[in-house]
Formats: structure tokens, C-alpha cells, sequence
């Protein structure tokens, strides 16, 4: 399934079976010598994975009680998706696989770009301040439904490429912008991505806060960027 936009970025870790180290021989020309890698090379506490999206793998389409999330309703929208695609089956993830039983440790992103359609028909998702508590009930769902199997627990994926894909550029639901960062029907590309983030960042804090008051220490994360000054002086500094 594939979004009409160059800049789409799907997130996948791995680390290869081989590595590559690059030397010059001597008539100047660049070899690749071959460097095995061993499980044992890496300390025990360290993890392998990979990050998966879960309308991107999931499928599983308006089972088990599911109502319409937000991504259903947009690749129904025509014009949306490239060939009209859907993620109704993708990968088929709900019943084809179990983490536990080949031995997967799961972190589980509770916010990965989808919500239920209604929290967007109600009162516009992220752009209210009730999508906050909403997320907080949500995430407290998940603390006691799964907290008997899940350690690891990430709140919201990437909120600043949401917050730009979603009420920037309008490439992801709810499509929401304006000139000239893209064509939408309805949307203020100035303000509404800052509103967005604004409840992403607070509905995080609630949802962290909730889990080391009532559940258990964990090990939390939310996708961060880090800014550095080039200038030397002290305001440059507080600035960044």
C-alpha cells in the first residue's frame, strides 16, 4: 500500500547477517573484506528487531469488535492511496503470527499514525484537547489488558512526522492543509501541526505519568529530536 508522496518514510531496524569493512589494496583500488558476526559479539540485554506499523502488517479488517480507524476511511477516499489499496488483509499479522511463541520480546507503540474514525468526526482528533483523555483511557486499557506480557511500551510513533504528514502536507488522515504546503479541501498548514503536537506531547506525559503512578517502572519512548547550536552565546544556547 503506498501513499502518493516521495517522502513517505517507513522505519525498519536490522542488522545483517554480514558486515563490510572497506580497506585499499595496493594498487589503490577499494576491496570489501567479509567479518563475521556473532550472537556472542553483542552482550546479552542486547535486542534485534524491527518496527512494524500495525495497518501496515495488521489486516484483520473490522473484526473482533474493531470499528473503522481512521486509515480505513482514507484509503476508501478516492484519489488517497496508489491503486486504490487498503490494509483490510496486508500482511494477514493478526492471524498468522504470535510473538510468544517464537520467542519475540514485543514493544508495543500504542499511537502508530491510527485512531478510531469517530474520535475524528466527534471533535477533530488531535486538534482538541480531548484526544488527551481519550489516549490516557486508551493507554490504561492497554496497561492492564497487556502488562502482564508487554516490558516495553513506546507512547506516540514519530509525532513530528505526523503532525507534518497529517496537518501539514495532508498526505496522511485526515488530510488536513494549506497553501502552499499542499491542496486540501480544508486545513491551516501554520497552526494546526503545532496544535497537534502540543496534545501529542501532553497526552504523552499523561499516559507516562499514569503507568509509574499505578502500574510499574518502565522503559518509555517517544520519537525525539535533538537540537544542537552552531553559535557560541549563551541566548543561542537556551534558544536551542
Amino acid at each position: 500500500m503506498k501513499v502518493n508522496t516521495t517522502r513517505l518514510h517507513f522505519l525498519l531496524f536490522f542488522l545483517p547477517c554480514l558486515l563490510f569493512s572497506t580497506h585499499f589494496s595496493v594498487d589503490g583500488s577499494i576491496e570489501e573484506e567479509e567479518e563475521e558476526i556473532k550472537r556472542a559479539d553483542f552482550p546479552h540485554v542486547f535486542f534485534f528487531g524491527a518496527a512494524t506499523s500495525a495497518y501496515q502488517i495488521e489486516g484483520a479488517f473490522l473484526e473482533d469488535g474493531k470499528s473503522l480507524n481512521n486509515w480505513d476511511v482514507f484509503c476508501r477516499t478516492q484519489g488517497s492511496i496508489e491503486n486504490g489499496d487498503n490494509g483490510d488483509i496486508c500482511d494477514d499479522h493478526y492471524h498468522r503470527y504470535l510473538v510468544f511463541d517464537v520467542a519475540i520480546e514485543p514493544f508495543v507503540t500504542i499511537h502508530h499514525h491510527d485512531f478510531p474514525q469517530e474520535l475524528e468526526d466527534r471533535y477533530g482528533s488531535w486538534l482538541s484537547p480531548l484526544m488527551q483523555e481519550d489516549f490516557v483511557y486508551f493507554a490504561e486499557i492497554c496497561f492492564k489488558s497487556f502488562g502482564d506480557r508487554v516490558k516495553y511500551w513506546m507512547t506516540i510513533n514519530e509525532p513530528n512526522l505526523f503532525a507534518e504528514f497529517a496537518y501539514e502536507r495532508g498526505i496522511y488522515p485526515p488530510a488536513r492543509c494549506s497553501e502552499p504546503f499542499g491542496n486540501c479541501s480544508i486545513g491551516n498548514s501554520d497552526v494546526e501541526p503545532l496544535i497537534a503536537m502540543h496534545n501529542m506531547l501532553l497526552a504523552h506525559g499523561k499516559a507516562a505519568k499514569l503507568y509509574r503512578q499505578q502500574f510499574q517502572a518502565i522503559n518509555w519512548s517517544l520519537n525525539i529530536f535533538g537540537i544542537i547550536t552552531v553559535a557560541k552565546g549563551t541566548f543561542d544556547t537556551v534558544e536551542s
